[in-house]
Formats: structure tokens, C-alpha cells, sequence
């Protein structure tokens, strides 16, 4: 394979498989939206790098793994694009069924109560009502379900994902082996026709952290009472989990050379994390908050400066200071900086990346902070909980 530029994982990560993701989640040829099939056709053109700045910055990252072929660079692009457009279809969806979450949690939520939390829809899109259980289980830092009903169908799907130290693979095979010890027949199963007539087929799989079901209407409410019941049963300190930090960083080490050598260890994943490092004693700037273009009603992001806090002694130096993006932490920031007083100092915990900005028509290269949490100054590094046990019984 002729590769025209070295791309790293998080590119990869971020970038790229999403966009690679999206047609297989909502692809409905029906409908006119490319399926994964249109994905599988783009993988196997070969196209070169000549004029792709006339492309899209998904087209151009994703041909610089390609080979190099210029015969159909033209019909790799385009299907690039078409991909991407797939893509934004599936964030408006995403950010669609969060929104509409919104007004559920406060209906079927009990914050102060539920161990796993349970949210109800309809006629949310199976391929990424994930990502939204995802979100879910983020916002409130507990194992979290989504379940759809459709109309015209008696089936409900669902959704499945957990914190690090709680499995709910277990919890939810659990509840089926209760549901059968009482009703003599399986709780996840669906209708399928097949040459053979209707068939009943099992409809559960996943693991620890991620599963999906299938179940009939008429047993959402005692699956969801058995759920909740079993999350009772969960012991207090599984809620305790906490990010793995490699180590304390001088503001002096946060340079392009240190993120160079992070790299070489390159490719991070589950169980090889990216390193965390944090921060002690720095000022924030004023943040600004945003989303992306679907995201209007709820803005969760922040950017901001995190700042070097210099002494006396060195009244004569410039403070080092970077930019800095927090994903889901603008709420949090608000509070935090709701004291008003300009010189108080925070500690953050971080990842190190690299990020491309434009000035005056010019691109470089920068590091950037992708802040994983703030606290104030001062507090014990094992402050990094997230939640605390007493914000579970509470």
C-alpha cells in the first residue's frame, strides 16, 4: 500500500471511523441513505493525493491512507463525501433523540434513587440510539438503558452501557434468568419470518460495558422494575471508579517534543489508554461554549487557556499557557469559575494532543489540553472521583 502521510490513531479514532460508522448505523438504501456496503466499495479504491485540497477535511485525511491510484480518485471523493454527508445525518439524529431526553429524564429519572438509569422513547433510530446511551451513562456517571418502542411493532429494542467496575452484561442476564424462573420463557426474543414460517430468536448480546435486547412491550415495565432492582443490589464503592494518572507535569514539559515521544508508544486503547497526566495550580480563562451545529439548545462543550501561576521570582517571564478543550464540562466550569474571583487557581487532569489552528489565512500546528476534570486547587489528586460514593447513597 502507498501511503502519502503518516496518521495517527486519534485522527483514525476521531475522524475518520466515525464517518466509516455512520452508513452502517443509518444506512437505508430504501431511503436513499448509503449503507456500509457504499463503505466497503470506498476502502477498496485506490486514489492519489493530487488536488485534494479541493476536498473535503474528511476526504483529505481519509485518501492519505489510500493507495495511490488516480483513476479513481475522482469516484473515491466523491463517495468520501457521501459517507461524510451520512455522518451528519447521524449527529443531527444523535443530538435529535438527546434533546427529546431532555424532557424524559425529569419525567422518568430519579437522580437521588436509581442506581441504573432507564430512559423510554419512541421511534428512535436502533443504529444510534448507542451513542445515546453513551451519553446517557456520561451525564449521569452510572450504568444507563435506552429503550424504543416503533410504531405498528411489538417489540422494543434496546440499549445497554456501564461504568468501568459494574458489569451489566451480568445484571441484565440476571434479570432474563428471573424472568424465565417465573414465566417459563425467554424475556429477550423476537419475531423473525424465515422459509420456515415465524421464528422466536434470541435477542441479547454485548459484554460487560456494551450490550443490546430486544424485548416484547408487554414486559418493559417488570423488566425495568427488575433492572432497578438489581442496581440496588450493587455495591456502593463499584460507583467509585477513578482516571489511571500517569503523573504530575510541569508546564515546562507540555511541549511538541513530549507528545512526539508519547506517540511512539502509539497505537492507545482499551487497556493501553492514552497516558493522563495533570496539573497543579493554574489559572483558566474566561470559557467559551459550544457544540456542534445540532447542538444549539444545549451547548456542553467549553474552550479556555489553562495559565501558568508564576511567583515573585519570576515577574519577568512570560507564563506559559495553552488552549485547552473540555468535552461535556461547560456546566462544571461555570460553577467552578462562579466564584469571581479572577486569581483562583485550579488543577485539571489532561491528555496532551496536538491541534491544528488558522491565523491571518495560515495553518500550524499546537499543543492543545483535552481536559478530562477540573477541581480546585489544593484538593487531593484522589479528588479525581467521578462520582463519589456519597453522591450515590445520596
Amino acid at each position: 500500500m502507498y501511503v502519502t502521510k503518516k496518521t495517527k490513531t486519534r485522527e483514525l479514532s476521531r475522524s475518520i471511523i466515525p464517518r466509516l460508522n455512520a452508513p452502517g448505523r443509518i444506512g437505508d438504501p430504501e431511503q436513499g441513505i448509503p449503507d456500509s456496503t457504499m463503505v466497503v466499495d470506498l476502502l477498496l479504491i485506490g486514489i492519489g493525493r493530487k488536488n485534494a485540497k479541493k476536498a473535503s477535511r474528511f476526504a483529505e485525511m481519509f485518501t492519505s491512507v489510500l493507495e495511490k491510484n488516480e483513476e479513481n480518485r475522482k469516484e473515491a471523493l466523491a463517495a468520501a463525501s457521501d459517507v461524510d454527508d451520512v455522518n451528519e445525518k447521524r449527529k443531527y439524529l444523535t443530538n435529535k433523540i438527546e434533546e427529546e431526553m431532555d424532557t424524559l429524564i425529569s419525567e422518568q429519572v430519579s437522580p437521588l434513587e436509581d442506581r441504573i438509569i432507564v430512559v423510554q422513547g419512541e421511534n428512535w433510530n436502533s443504529g444510534v440510539i448507542g451513542i445515546d446511551t453513551d451519553r446517557l451513562k456520561e451525564r449521569f456517571l452510572r450504568p444507563a438503558v435506552i429503550l424504543t418502542k416503533y410504531d405498528g411493532n411489538d417489540y422494543v429494542r434496546g440499549s445497554v452501557r456501564s461504568i468501568p467496575k459494574i458489569d451489566m452484561y451480568s445484571i441484565i442476564d440476571k434479570v432474563e434468568a428471573d424472568f424465565y424462573d417465573k414465566h417459563k420463557r425467554y424475556l429477550f426474543q423476537m419475531e423473525v419470518t424465515t422459509k420456515l414460517g415465524t421464528q422466536l430468536v434470541n435477542a441479547f448480546g454485548g459484554h460487560a460495558q456494551a450490550c443490546g435486547f430486544t424485548l416484547h412491550t408487554d414486559d418493559v415495565k417488570e423488566f425495568v422494575k427488575r433492572v432497578k432492582d438489581e442496581g440496588k443490589k450493587i455495591p456502593k464503592e463499584n460507583f467509585n471508579y477513578h482516571y489511571e494518572i500517569i503523573d504530575k507535569l510541569p508546564f515546562s514539559k507540555l511541549d511538541e517534543r513530549f507528545l512526539s515521544k508519547l506517540d511512539k508508544l502509539a497505537p492507545y486503547g482499551q487497556r493501553f489508554e492514552f497516558p493522563i497526566f495533570y496539573l497543579q495550580g493554574c489559572l483558566l480563562s474566561k470559557g467559551s461554549a459550544f457544540g456542534n451545529k445540532y447542538q444549539e439548545s444545549r451547548k456542553v462543550h467549553v474552550k479556555f487557556s489553562v495559565m501558568e501561576k508564576r511567583g515573585n521570582e519570576n515577574r519577568n517571564t512570560t507564563p506559559r499557557q495553552f488552549q485547552a478543550v473540555g468535552f461535556s464540562l461547560w456546566e462544571k466550569f461555570c460553577e467552578l469559575r462562579s466564584n469571581l474571583n479572577p486569581d483562583a487557581k485550579y488543577d485539571v487532569i489532561f491528555t496532551i494532543e496536538k491541534n491544528r489552528s488558522n491565523f491571518r489565512h495560515k495553518s500550524k500546528e499546537e499543543v492543545r489540553l483535552n481536559v478530562l476534570d477540573i477541581r480546585p486547587s489544593g484538593e487531593n489528586v484522589d479528588s479525581f472521583l467521578t462520582p463519589t460514593s456519597e453522591e450515590v447513597d445520596s
